[in-house]
């Protein structure tokens, strides 16, 4: 999906199933992996407008029950989860979690021993976001549906956007796939099953259409203020800091900053295969949704940018 301005177009293309052979369409809802970060940032930094919490709010003053494990977690800003500069390390699924949901309690729980002091390094984690979840629903005293519903989804009329409890819902969604590939680096098995990192307990889907929407109202000061979109994309507290897995692009609170096609975006990628990204410069928004986790993503998007541009 793509809004220059004013004007909007999609494309859509392939199956939702490789074994049934049912279409994408453009109402076709996709898991959006860490896509959601963006989302879960934004709504955080409405809270904090509201002077419902504030960036350097600890989490141990904010009543969230947190596993022994992760006591140390106490002294952590909202700031440093926002931007991963917590110090907390990737988490990663256990085989015995697969194929089952897990609630934010359970992935709280497996959050591994952190990398580095707080502030001390960038270090990209989800448990940085599955804590946040959890101070959401404290703070305000709903499960994370309602605070997304009442923050975002009926605000902006998303109505093609939902968290799925993998619990309690059924899951119509496409199917995710891997493009395995062989010695000479052809498709071999391009219906093989993708799994997620992390199996959750709700997950965010969204139509195209809607992901685009929701990033072009973010971007364009209609969902914070500018003064704190300012301090969404600001990238300084991450700057110079070591990054242990590497710092392949700098990160503000929830947003990363890309260098792609003669474009400078914001916006964020998930391991589902997405991206949503935003040109500021040029009012350009673009949302892509697949169901294909381990493609390249971004010279996708890089071609469908030099298509826009040409």
């Amino acid at each position: 999906m793509v809004i220059d301005r004013d004007i909007t177009a999609q494309v859509v293309a392939g199956v939702a199933n490789v074994e049934t052979r049912e279409p994408v369409g453009a109402r076709t809802q996709f898991r959006v992996a860490s896509v959601a970060k963006m989302y879960i940032a934004a709504i955080a930094l409405r809270m904090v407008e509201r002077g419902d919490l504030s960036l350097d709010e600890r989490v141990g003053t904010l009543g969230v029950t947190l596993p022994a494990s992760l006591a140390s977690a106490r002294d952590i800003t909202l700031r440093q989860l926002l931007s991963h500069t917590s110090g907390l390390s990737q988490t990663f699924t256990r085989d015995e979690d697969r194929g089952r949901p897990l609630t934010i309690a359970d992935r709280l729980d497996r959050i591994p021993p952190p990398v580095c002091e707080p502030s001390a390094c960038w270090s990209y984690a989800d448990g940085n976001y599955v804590l946040l979840e959890a101070v959401l629903e404290t703070v305000v005293g709903r499960s994370l549906s309602e605070v997304f519903d009442t923050e975002l989804l009926t605000p902006l009329a998303l109505d093609g956007t939902r968290l799925v409890n993998a619990a309690v819902d059924d899951d119509p969604l496409p199917s995710q796939y891997a493009l395995v590939r062989d010695d000479t680096n052809r498709v071999a098995e391009p219906g093989r099953l993708f799994e997620q990192s992390l199996p959750r307990s709700a997950t965010l889907v969204t139509t195209a259409g809607d992901a685009a929407s929701f990033a072009d109202a973010l971007f364009a000061g209609d969902v914070v203020s500018k003064a704190t979109l300012t301090a969404m994309l600001d990238t300084s507290v991450m700057r110079d800091l070591p990054c242990p897995e590497g710092c392949k692009t700098e990160y503000g609170l929830g947003v990363f900053h890309y260098k792609l096609g003669g474009h400078e975006l914001v916006g964020h990628d998930g391991s589902s295969g997405t991206i949503v990204v935003h040109d500021r410069m040029k009012d350009l928004t673009v949302a892509i949704l697949t169901n294909g986790g381990d493609q390249a993503i971004g010279a996708f998007l890089e071609k469908v940018l030099l298509a826009i541009d040409s």
